[in-house]
């Protein structure tokens, strides 16, 4: 087999193996199930929310930041939501705890 056999017969291979390829390829992306099985339920959901601990941080005369004692007292806020909110000043570092 002399050369020019030789490479016109690996180009046609190429060209086949390439066209496989594509055709291969198609039928992939053109096959593809996907499927969604979508569950809705009902029901009741019973969430309640306590506060565990509340820190006080106030401005002194000074204008210093002054971290008051921390109140661990739990505190349901589901049946006295009005302790949700007690700040009166809120100044960087107060926080609140809270657990559900």
């Amino acid at each position: 087999m002399n050369k020019k056999t030789r490479t016109l017969l690996i180009s046609m291979i190429t060209a086949c193996l390439c066209l496989a390829l594509i055709i291969g390829a198609t039928f992939a992306l053109f096959s593809d199930v996907f499927s969604v099985n979508n569950h809705l339920s009902a029901g009741n959901l019973e969430v309640g929310l306590k506060r565990v601990s509340y820190q006080e941080c106030v401005l002194n005369a000074e204008g210093e930041l002054v971290t008051g004692e921390k109140d661990t007292t739990e505190i349901n806020l589901v049946k006295d939501s009005s302790e949700l909110f007690k700040v009166t000043k809120a100044v960087p570092g107060s926080w609140y705890e809270a657990e559900i």
